[in-house]
C-alpha cells in the first residue's frame, strides 16, 4: 500500500509568508538512524483526542532503525517507511497524517501512521525520495 498521491488545483496557488513550497527530498537519499529532523501538523494535542491547536505544532524526531521500529509496533516496516521517535510523550497524533517530515530544508518523509498519540513508540512515515520521480513525473505545471 503507498500514501502518495497529487491532485491538481483549478487556481494558482498564492505565495505569501503563510503559505510557501519546499522542495523534495533527493531521489534515494538514506537518512541515518539518529538524524534529526522535523514533523509538524494540525493534529490533536493530547491522548484523548479533545485539544486542537490555534498554531501550527512542530517536533524534533529522530530516525530509528527500521529493525527497532518494527519490533516495537509487531508489524512489518519496508524500505519505503521512515521511522522517526520524539520521546516519551512527544509525537505526531490524529489529525496530522499527510504531515511533512522535513530535514534540510526538504520534505524527506509524511505522516503516515504510529501509536496513538505519543505513547511511547515511533512514528512512521513515508519516504518521499521512493517518490520522487513517480512525483515529478506527475506533476503538471
Amino acid at each position: 500500500m503507498h500514501y502518495c498521491s497529487s491532485f491538481q488545483v483549478d487556481r494558482q496557488i498564492v505565495y505569501s509568508q503563510f503559505i510557501n513550497s519546499i522542495p523534495l527530498a533527493v531521489p534515494n537519499q538514506n537518512l541515518p538512524v539518529g538524524l534529526h529532523t522535523t514533523a509538524s501538523g494540525w493534529g490533536y494535542v493530547d491522548s484523548r483526542r479533545t485539544t486542537r491547536p490555534n498554531i501550527l505544532q512542530t517536533i524534533d524526531v529522530q530516525v530509528v532503525s527500521s529493525n527497532y521500529c518494527q519490533e516495537v509496533h509487531n508489524i512489518s516496516i519496508y524500505p519505503l517507511h521512515i521511522c522517526a521517535y520524539g520521546g516519551e510523550g512527544y509525537g505526531v497524533c490524529s489529525g496530522d497524517s499527510g504531515g511533512p517530515l522535513a530535514f534540510g530544508g526538504r520534505v524527506v518523509g509524511i505522516v503516515s501512521w504510529g501509536s496513538p498519540c505519543a505513547l511511547g513508540f515511533p512514528d512512521v512515515y513515508v519516504r518521499v525520495s521512493e517518490y520522487v520521480d513517480w512525483i515529478t513525473t506527475n506533476a503538471v505545471d
